[in-house]
């Protein structure tokens, strides 16, 4: 005890300064609500100028000077008067903390009961600066409790009690750490003030204070993290749910479209699906992961989707096609290109339509590219369309042997078709993994989606 009289203005000092810098951190965390912040910060300044008056009161304790006698007078005023504040400004905090879970919408009676306490206790410690009702200073201008001095602690222990069962009776709408911060602000100081009231000449209420608004603030970045987590997750669950209902979207489109395109070409009745089926198996063999593969299948499904835009005359047409007729049919790549250019979800969307006809000798067209000139998707599509066109019934003619489409294929290799490509594909053949088509034409995603996975 003797021990802590002594050395407690220091150890003011000391929680002045971690009331400073805890100051800097209330002021400098923006994920905290403004008012919360404003409480905290209002708490922390009390505190401050709690210790600073006590400080002060100690030192000028007996100073007969005129300056004595006024910073005796002050400094025991406010720390009556500024601890109501403080007492006012946790009501504050809690009402905000109630309020901030949205779950209570109506003020506790019990928080404007404290109010009106505090109104009250502040009062008379104005007036007991007149009629000594708290304290008095002897005739060497030292400080002197008086009869009533007990009636200065009955109004912040009142309002701590009323607290407490204002928070233990609204624990449900508080989430569990900003619940425990509340509980110890208010069992500490009533269990200071008890101590206090045996151990003349300390200040435990004012230091214990000082940890009170430091326990406050990290139980509120704590709290306020989790939540901010938890604001995350949900973020990212609705993200991740919103991603899926997208592609599953484009999956429907995309096979829409691309039994329209076929339906349009009568002679190639399947086909989209069947190069995506294959560009499929391409890609996986190539190695590429499961979200690639289907990025590609769908790529795939819409390589055609140009041919929407080429009369029926020219695209159905049973004879022979004019030269004319044939760069029509071939501006579908460039047609395909236009109309899908802008989807961003899939940025290899508009490639597979528009540089599926293109040659690594750079003979092909719209653009002559050459090898690593073309897009990576167009490489794979453009083996998987050659290998169907050949290995496919059409209303004119009967499939290609198979081993004969093969040996075409292998032909082609790095002058009509990606050399690398080209030895996946002779590597599925091996594996005995390349099937004929369906006749009927028809097909879904699940076929695709088995060989991703």
């Amino acid at each position: 005890m003797i021990f802590l009289k002594h050395y407690q203005t220091d150890m003011m000092l000391v929680l002045i300064g971690a009331l400073g810098l805890v100051t800097i951190l209330i002021i400098l965390t923006k994920t905290l609500s403004k008012s919360k912040r404003r409480d905290l910060l209002f708490m922390s300044l009390c505190s401050m100028l709690i210790l600073l008056a006590d400080i002060e009161a100690y030192r000028y304790r007996g100073n007969e000077s005129v300056a004595g006698f006024w910073m005796v007078r002050i400094c025991n005023f406010l720390l009556f008067f500024l601890l109501l504040l403080y007492i006012y400004a946790f009501n504050m905090y809690i009402m905000d903390a109630l309020f901030d879970e949205e779950k209570n919408k109506k003020i506790p009676l019990g928080l404007i009961v404290s109010k009106i306490i505090i109104l009250i206790g502040a009062l008379l410690v104005i007036i007991s600066q007149f009629t000594g009702l708290y304290y008095t200073f002897d005739e060497h201008n030292r400080y002197q409790r008086s009869q009533g001095f007990v009636i200065g602690y009955i109004f912040p222990i009142a309002v701590l009690i009323i607290q407490l069962f204002t928070i233990v009776k609204h624990r449900k709408a508080l989430s569990r750490g900003i619940y425990i911060s509340l509980l110890i602000f208010t069992i500490m100081p009533l269990l200071a003030s008890v101590a206090q009231a045996f151990a003349y000449g300390l200040s435990l209420i004012n230091m214990t204070m000082v940890w009170m608004v430091i326990i406050l603030y990290f139980f509120a970045v704590v709290d306020m993290n989790k939540k901010v987590e938890q604001a995350r997750k949900l973020e990212m669950d609705y993200l991740i749910k919103e991603k899926g209902q997208l592609r599953e979207f484009l999956k429907q489109v995309s096979l829409a479209f691309a039994k329209t395109i076929d339906m349009k070409d009568e002679y190639t009745n399947g086909h989209s699906f069947r190069v995506a089926k294959y560009t499929a198996e391409l890609s996986k063999e190539l190695g590429y992961d499961a979200d690639t593969v289907e990025r590609f299948a769908y790529v795939a499904l819409l390589h055609d989707i140009g041919k929407i835009g080429i009369p029926d005359e020219i695209l159905n047409k049973p004879e022979q096609l004019t030269d004319e007729e044939f760069g029509i049919i071939k501006s579908h790549t460039t047609l395909g290109y236009n109309v899908l250019k802008d989807i961003s979800m899939i940025p290899e969307i508009a490639d597979g339509a528009g540089y599926h006809h293109e040659r690594p000798d750079g003979k092909g067209y719209p653009n002559g590219l050459k090898e690593d000139e073309i897009p990576r998707v167009a490489q794979i599509i453009a083996v998987a369309d050659t290998f169907d066109a050949m290995y496919s019934d059409r209303k004119y003619r009967k499939r290609m042997n198979f081993e004969k489409a093969v040996s075409i294929i292998k032909e082609g290799s790095g002058t009509q078709l990606k050399a690398d490509v080209v030895d996946a594909f002779l590597r599925l053949v091996d594996k005995g993994m390349l099937k004929a088509p369906d006749d009927d034409g028809e097909g879904s995603m699940t076929e695709i989606n088995n060989i991703k996975e």
